[in-house]
């Protein structure tokens, strides 16, 4: 997975604010997806983002890691994340 290359994100506050310069649109996260996007955009594997996510909150792994895959798909339908093949 990768950042498409006309994404652009800036960490303010408690929020990360994604910006696509090609359609102008601003998504942003708070709390649990800003520890997802932190950790795709460094290569962390969705297991390894639930193990984190797990250790930080009183969640069940099967809910956190239903939660990644809808972020990664909700991402990639948005055109923020490219799938790589």
């Amino acid at each position: 997975m990768k950042v498409a290359t006309y994404i652009s994100w800036q960490h303010i506050g408690d929020y990360i604010y994604i910006i696509n310069e090609l359609n102008k649109t601003v998504i942003k996260f708070e709390d649990v997806s800003i520890i997802i996007w932190e950790n795709l955009i460094c290569h962390k594997t969705p297991e390894e983002i639930a193990q984190i996510i797990i250790n930080e909150y009183d969640v069940e792994q099967e809910e956190v890691e239903e939660d990644i895959i809808e972020f990664i798909n909700d991402s990639i339908k948005n055109g923020v994340l490219i799938g790589e093949k």
